[in-house]
């Protein structure tokens, strides 16, 4: 699991972000999205690669992971909104803020944009972008 300090870094900035983009942001993680209405909307989530301790005796812990930020659009609308959108979080976070790090998580990489469902099958086209980050705390 991600660490507290990861997901509440990353969920803050995509939120912020979001609102100077136009697009709503959701917290999914352990809340229903059956009932969101939004025409677009986003949300993350994290995956942890691995925890390794830091050094010896009590010196933190060092975590590589993934954040995705997931854009949900309604299906019949093309790709170019959705991706749009994750260019406008891409563009963010490849600057030299967050390649230096926030809070001690430091974005290492940036997965290419990819397609995440279908909107031929489901209520939502779906794109998504991993931001592979490392975060080093106690």
């Amino acid at each position: 699991m991600s660490d507290l300090v990861v997901r509440e870094t990353f969920r803050a900035e995509v939120e912020r972000i979001a609102k100077t983009i136009g697009i709503q942001f959701h917290p999914t993680i352990n809340n229903p999205n059956d009932s969101i209405n939004d025409e677009q909307w986003c949300t993350t989530s994290f995956y942890s690669f691995n925890n390794e301790l830091a050094g010896y005796g009590d010196c933190g812990v060092v975590e590589r992971g993934a954040c995705d930020i997931n854009v949900y659009v309604r299906p019949g609308t093309g790709d170019v909104q959705a991706a749009t959108f994750l260019k406008g979080f891409i563009d963010v976070f490849k600057t030299q803020k967050w390649c230096e790090g926030v809070n001690g998580v430091l974005v290492e990489s940036i997965d290419p944009i990819a397609d995440t469902f279908n909107g031929d099958t489901s209520r939502w086209y779906a794109m998504s972008v991993s931001l592979n980050y490392y975060y080093s705390g106690q």
